[in-house]
């Protein structure tokens, strides 16, 4: 199984969405690329993600023309459609999902609302991933059609 998360300035969501599927399942093949190679996540979210028992610290951006020749399962766009769009794979890629995840690192305010923002988008990266590896990994939906956690009619 191998999966291509692109993005394009923020690798902070990219290497949080990385840390979540290693923690679903370690064996997964799961790579990041964006626009520029070898960037890192940032400090805040790499603190946060290990008070979650996951250390992205070691996580880097694949080099994105290397990338878009190789062949995914996977390729999700945590920076929209518009990426996705404009990537042109000459690798094969079977299934392709667009997602557009919050930016934290471009929040204003003091300190404790950054903190705030990350721990609410690495809430919200962890909820968005597992639904998407039970749903597409593991072909289950334990949570309803709609994921909403129960049984509903929305």
């Amino acid at each position: 199984m191998r999966i291509l998360i692109v993005t394009n300035e923020d690798v902070d969501t990219a290497m949080i969405a990385k840390g979540w599927f290693y923690k679903f399942e370690p064996d997964i093949d799961v790579h990041i690329c964006n626009t520029e190679s070898n960037k890192t996540a940032s400090s805040s979210a790499i603190k946060l993600m290990k008070e979650n028992g996951i250390d992205i610290s070691l996580y880097k951006c694949d080099d994105l023309d290397k990338s878009l020749s190789e062949n995914w399962d996977f390729v999700i766009s945590v920076a929209g459609d518009e990426l996705l769009s404009n990537l042109c794979f000459s690798g094969k890629t079977v299934k392709r999902y667009s997602v557009q995840l919050p930016y934290p690192e471009e929040e204003t305010g003091d300190k404790a609302h950054k903190k705030e923002i990350y721990e609410q988008t690495i809430d919200d990266v962890r909820v968005m991933m597992f639904d998407f590896y039970l749903k597409e990994i593991k072909e289950k939906d334990i949570l309803g059609a709609d994921s909403c956690g129960a049984e509903c009619d929305l």
